[in-house]
C-alpha cells in the first residue's frame, strides 16, 4: 500500500496522536530511569554511558536536522512538480547521505578512544576505555537513526503521524528489557545492547510503512554535485548550526562536568530527563503537528494562515509549559525523591539532581518557545536566521559556563542553559515579528505576563499539596 493512499490526519488529530505517544514514551522513559537509578546510581559507570550517549545525541541531531530539512523541501517538490519529480530528489538525497555517514561512523568507531579523551579529559583512564568500548557497540545505532529520519519526514509530508509516533516507543522498551534480563551479567554494557536492538526494529517497522512507495518511485543515483543535493545540504547545515545549541550544551557541560565530582554529570542528565519529558510530551506533539501545515502554507504562500497558525501554536506551548517550569521550581525535590530515589540513588543523589533540575526549569518555556519558532522559520526556507541565533546561544552557554561553573558547580552550569535557551527564543521572537509580524505584540506581551503570573499562583498551590502528599 503506497503512502498517498492513506487519508491525512488532520492537525487536530495528529496533536493527540503525537501526546498520546509522547505520553507512552516519557512514561517508558521515566520506568527506564528509575529501574537506571536503581540499578547503577549516580557513579562512573553511568557517566560512562552518558557519555558513549554523546555521539548518538549528535546523530540523533542530525538526523533531526535533516527530517526538518526534508520535509519542507519534500513538500514543496510534491506541491511544484508532482510525486515522481519528488520521490527521484529523495531516493538521491538518501543515498548520498546515508552512503556517506556510514563512513563517517566506521572511522568514528576505529578512533573512540581518543576522541573520548578530547570531549572528557577530566575522566578516569578507566572511565575512557568503558564510554570508548560503550561507543563502539553503539556505533549501528549512528547509521540507523538518519533513514529512521527521512521515511518519518516523507510519512508527516503526507500527514501520517502514528508510525513514526509510537516507533519511537521501541528503543526504550529495548534497554529495559536488557537491563532486565543481562544487566546481572553484563552490567552497563547492557545498556547499549539494549539500545542497538531496540533502534534496529524501530528501523524495521518504520521503514517498511514508505517502502511500498519507494519500490514504485526509487531510483538509484548518488549525485554528490547536484544541484538540490548542495541546497538540501546547506539547509541541514543551517539546521544543525539552529538546533545544535543542546548537543552543544551537552558537550560542553560534561566537559566541566568532568572536573566536578564523579557522579555530576549523571545528575545533570536525570535532571535533563525530567526537562525533556516536560517538554517533549506537549511541545513536540505540537510542533510536529503543525509543522507539515506551516510548510505548506508557505508553498501555497497563504501568509495570514500561516501567522494564524504559529501563533496560537505559540501560545498554547507558552500556556502548557510556564505552568510546568514553575511546578518544578517549587516540588524539585520531592519530586525527584518520588520518582528516582530507591536502591543506588541516595539522598545525595537527590538533592544534586533537583537542585540541577530547578536551573534547568527556568528556561523551559524559552526551550518549548525556540523549538516552535525554529521550525517556523525552516517551513519558510529561511533556515540562516535559526542557524544565527543557535550561533548566539551556542556562544552566552559557554561563556556563562565558563563564568559559573567554578562557583556555583553543577548548578551554575544549569543557569547557564537556561540563559542559552531564554537568547534563542528572544532572538527567533523579535526577528520574525519584526519581519512578518506574526502577532499582534502588545496582546502576545499582556497574555505571556498574565499566564507567568497564573502559573506562580499554581504553583505555590502545587508546594502546599506538595508538602503534605510528597
Amino acid at each position: 500500500m503506497s503512502v498517498n493512499s492513506r487519508p491525512p490526519q488532520k492537525i487536530a488529530q495528529a496533536g493527540l496522536i503525537l501526546i498520546a505517544a509522547g505520553i507512552l514514551s516519557h512514561a517508558l522513559a521515566f520506568i527506564r530511569e528509575v529501574i537506571l537509578a536503581a540499578k547503577f546510581g549516580v557513579n562512573s559507570a553511568i557517566d560512562a554511558f552518558l557519555i558513549a550517549m554523546i555521539p548518538v545525541s549528535l546523530f540523533i541531531l542530525i538526523s533531526d536536522a535533516l527530517f526538518t530539512s526534508f520535509l519542507p523541501i519534500f513538500t514543496k517538490e510534491r506541491q511544484m512538480q508532482g510525486e515522481e519529480r519528488a520521490w527521484q530528489m529523495a531516493s538521491n538525497i538518501m543515498n548520498v547521505f546515508i552512503g556517506s555517514f556510514a563512513l563517517i561512523v566506521l572511522a568514528y568507531a576505529l578512533f573512540a578512544k581518543p576522541i573520548t579523551r578530547l570531549i572528557v579529559p577530566g575522566l578516569s583512564p578507566e572511565g575512557i576505555t568503558q564510554a570508548s568500548n560503550l561507543i563502539r557497540i553503539m556505533s549501528p545505532i549512528l547509521i540507523l537513526v538518519l533513514p529512521i529520519s527521512l521515511s518519518a519526514a516523507i510519512l508527516n509530508s503526507y500527514k501520517q503521524f502514528t508510525y513514526p509516533a509510537f516507533a519511537e516507543l521501541i528503543p526504550t522498551v529495548g534497554i529495559i528489557a536488557a537491563v532486565a534480563t543481562l544487566s546481572g551479567r553484563m552490567g552497563v554494557y547492557s545498556l547499549a545492547i539494549g539500545a542497538v536492538i531496540g533502534y534496529f526494529a524501530r528501523f524495521i517497522i518504520q521503514f517498511s510503512r514508505i517502502m511500498g512507495t519507494l519500490k514504485e518511485h526509487y531510483v538509484f543515483s548518488f549525485k554528490i554535485f547536484d544541484p538540490i543535493v548542495r541546497n538540501f545540504s546547506v539547509f541541514v547545515l543551517c539546521t544543525l548550526v539552529a538546533n545544535g545549541s543542546y548537543v552543544v550544551s551537552l558537550v560542553v557541560d560534561r566537559y566541566f562536568a568532568s572536573f566536578l565530582p564523579a557522579g555530576t554529570i549523571a545528575a545533570l542528565g536525570f535532571a535533563d530527563k525530567l526537562i525533556s519529558s516536560s517538554f517533549y510530551i506537549f511541545i513536540f506533539a505540537i510542533t510536529s503537528a503543525v509543522f507539515p501545515t506551516l510548510s505548506q502554507n508557505n508553498a501555497t504562500k497563504d501568509r495570514e494562515k500561516f501567522n494564524a497558525l504559529l501563533e496560537k501554536s505559540l501560545r498554547l506551548s507558552l500556556t502548557l509549559l510556564l505552568p510546568v517550569s514553575a511546578i518544578l521550581i517549587i516540588l524539585r525535590e520531592p519530586l525527584v525523591r518520588l520518582l528516582f530515589e530507591r536502591g543506588s540513588f541516595d539522598a545525595r543523589a537527590t538533592m544534586i539532581t533537583a537542585q540541577c533540575l530547578s536551573f534547568y526549569a527556568i528556561g523551559l518555556f524559552a526551550y518549548g518557545g525556540s523549538f516552535l519558532l525554529t521550525r517556523a522559520w525552516f517551513a519558510l526556507h529561511r533556515p540562516k536566521v535559526p542557524a544565527m541565533a543557535g550561533l548566539a546561544a551556542i556562544s552566552v552557554h559557554i561563556i556563562f559556563d565558563c563564568l559559573l561553573a567554578g562557583k556555583f558547580g553543577h548548578r551554575g552550569l544549569a543557569l547557564a542553559n537556561s540563559l542559552a535557551g531564554i537568547t534563542n527564543f528572544t532572538i527567533l521572537f523579535i526577528l520574525l515579528q519584526r519581519e512578518f509580524n506574526f502577532c499582534d505584540f502588545p496582546k502576545f506581551r499582556a497574555f505571556f505576563f498574565k499566564a507567568a503570573a497564573l502559573s506562580g499562583s499554581l504553583a505555590a498551590i502545587s508546594l502546599t499539596f506538595g508538602r503534605i502528599f510528597l
